[in-house]
């Protein structure tokens, strides 16, 4: 399904509590549907991330597919991911934006502290969030 341009795909632990919210955020503020949002532990995470080298079922970070869908796609993980989404959404999430000017590896010093304790500090699912009527247009199903 060919999708129209600026859409960006969020791909999130499907059980982590802290990425949960963080979907749930993303949901409430992004006004214009900018995000899409699919779990690591899905085939779609298998078929999208693999042939770029990286490994969804690792489940150590979250990546954002900019401009899903079109030949200019890219990925960016953890904190520059984060900071993308803030940026994008504005309002609050524009706060974000400062920090960009900071190295990527400081960012992902940070992002990995916290990924490490996500679980204890919280919370995990048995199984991946499912989202309401209104949000399943939202989230992209596995394809084959």
């Amino acid at each position: 399904m060919p999708l129209p341009p600026g859409r960006h795909l969020v791909f999130f632990d499907g059980v982590c509590g802290l990425c949960g919210r963080l979907v749930q955020w993303v949901l409430r503020h992004d006004k214009k549907g900018h995000f899409l949002f699919a779990p690591l532990q899905g085939k779609l995470a298998e078929k999208e991330l693999s042939p770029r080298g990286i490994a969804p079922e690792k489940l150590e970070s979250m990546y954002l597919v900019v401009g899903y869908g079109t030949e200019q796609a890219r990925v960016l993980e953890k904190g520059r991911a984060i900071l993308f989404v803030g940026r994008e959404i504005g309002g609050i999430g524009s706060i974000a934006a400062i920090f960009w000017i900071l190295p990527t590896p400081v960012l992902n010093f940070f992002y990995d502290l916290i990924s490490r304790r996500r679980y204890r500090l919280f919370g995990k699912f048995d199984s991946c969030m499912v989202p309401s009527p209104e949000q399943r247009s939202r989230f992209l199903m596995d394809t084959e």
